[in-house]
């Protein structure tokens, strides 16, 4: 249940025009749940820092890790 209202929450990001506030979202049509379901599916959605910087430094060519480590 907490998979589709992320699907709905994205479809709600893509198609807002204007925000003012993460409760908008909830006012989209593609977004079918309340509020407080906003919040529940940013935190559900939240993805592992450490995996996804382990996946990041995978992606990097060997010619930008060298640049990244000679930083000071």
């Amino acid at each position: 249940m907490h998979a589709y209202a992320t699907f709905e929450l994205a479809d709600a990001v893509m198609t807002t025009r204007q925000i003012l506030c993460l409760g908008d979202f909830a006012l989209n049509p593609l977004f079918r749940r309340e509020w407080l379901s906003v919040y529940e599916a940013l935190q559900d959605c939240r993805p592992d820092r450490d995996q996804l910087m382990q996946l990041y430094i995978q992606q990097l060519s060997q010619v930008e890790r060298e640049r990244i480590s000679d930083r000071p």
